[in-house]
């Protein structure tokens, strides 16, 4: 491989790309996190629970619905206007739909 003074020389788009991806991962794991999150807590302490996350850049919507009582079903309506449709999760998978 090819060095230089300051170091190997790659292409100027492997980094910016390389930066990309690992920013995606981590905005991913930080969903999954959350989604995880709220499913434990609604399991840990009996409560109702929906964690809504909204993509600005893409316009994604994902939500996770650990609902029993039905407190957050007028959601449902509202979130049909989206496109692309949200993404839901149920309580028995949170973090699964990627």
């Amino acid at each position: 491989m090819s060095q230089s003074v300051n170091g190997p020389l790659y292409p100027p788009y492997k980094d910016a790309t390389s930066k990309r991806k690992k920013m995606r991962q981590k905005q991913c794991r930080r969903k999954t996190s959350l989604m995880k999150k709220g499913y434990e807590y609604s399991k840990m302490c009996s409560a109702d629970v929906c964690v809504g996350i909204s993509i600005r850049d893409t316009g994604q919507v994902h939500i996770l619905s650990a609902d029993s009582s039905g407190f957050w079903a007028f959601l449902g309506s509202q979130l049909n206007s989206y496109y692309p449709a949200p993404r839901p999760n149920t309580s028995d998978r949170p973090g699964s739909s990627g």
